[in-house]
Parts: structure tokens; sequence; C-alpha cells
């Protein structure tokens, strides 16, 4: 079943879609969200999460008729032991400095003045370097409560500023 099986013309622009989820200063035209592990929960909650993750992107392909932008698609997940227990704020520092380097990393190697050569601005205004989906205790637990609305992610703006100070930061959210 596709959506056209519904309506009677497309009205989804996916190749405008596909130009503001990729950049093409880069030797790649990834898009897929980046995914922090942050809890020491079950790991075979954690496999699920992505195995449901990465499913429902390939089912919302066929049904949209775009396969196509599957070998474009890339879940980054960050399993980093010392990110268990992570506060979202600490999560959100790591994710700002991951971005800088996943640019510098994804620039073309005939990249000769990467400052010139790339719309910073607009290479980090795509959602891959936007936001992060954040997984903690309380998303592995939502693996084990199937649902239409499970599995439960987190997600965070890179640029969302804490009206708190860093030492403040490392609060509980009940």
């Amino acid at each position: 079943r596709t959506y056209l099986d519904s309506t009677s013309t497309p009205d989804i622009d996916f190749d405008h879609i596909k130009s503001t989820m990729t950049c093409t200063p880069f030797h790649d035209s990834i898009w897929g969200f980046v995914i922090y592990r942050c809890s020491q929960g079950k790991q075979t909650a954690w496999d699920h999460l992505l195995q449901a993750l990465r499913r429902k992107v390939q089912e919302n392909a066929r049904y949209y008729i775009r396969q196509d932008m599957l070998e474009f698609h890339h879940l980054h997940a960050i399993d980093d032991k010392t990110l268990y227990g992570a506060t979202s704020h600490q999560v959100r520092d790591h994710f700002q400095s991951w971005v800088a380097k996943n640019l510098e990393d994804r620039l073309r190697p005939d990249a000769t003045n990467p400052e010139n050569d790339v719309d910073w601005l607009y290479a980090t205004s795509t959602p891959r370097y936007e936001y992060c989906l954040f997984v903690d205790d309380v998303c592995l637990e939502s693996v084990d409560h199937p649902g239409v609305n499970s599995p439960v992610v987190k997600l965070l703006h890179k640029n969302w500023e804490s009206p708190f100070p860093p030492q403040e930061r490392n609060y509980t959210v009940p």
C-alpha cells in the first residue's frame, strides 16, 4: 500500500525534501538522525529500539514510493559508556562537538577552501545537524510496552539555550 492508494495525485515534493535534508558540498548526501544511548539499560531493548526506528524509515519510504532515499539514510548511533547517565545538556554539548567534526570529515576531498566552498549555515541547518535523538531509561523501558507510540525517544535541539548556568544544569527530571 502506498500514499497514492489514498490520493489521486502526488502532493509531496520529495526532491525538495531531499535537497533540504542533504547538502551537496559533501562527498556523501546522508540523512538521518544521530541517536545517543544514555542508559546502561538492557542491550536487547536498545537493539529493538534501533531496529524499530530503521524499520519505520523503510516502511515510510515504501509507502511514499521513495525507496531511493534509503541509500542515503544513516541512523548514526552513539553508544559511549561515558555518556550513560548523561543529562540532556551534556548530550547537547557532545552533539555540538560531533556536528563540527562530522561536517569536517564529510567534506569533498577536492575542497581547497572549506570556509568558502561550503555554505556552513545551510549545511548545519539540515535536520541531521540541528537535532539529535536521546535515549534514556524511560525510552528503553518503552520498548517493553508496544503500542502506537512506542518506542519513545527524546529529541534535542542543538542550539537550545538553557536558562540555567552550567553549574545548575545537573538536575533530575522527575
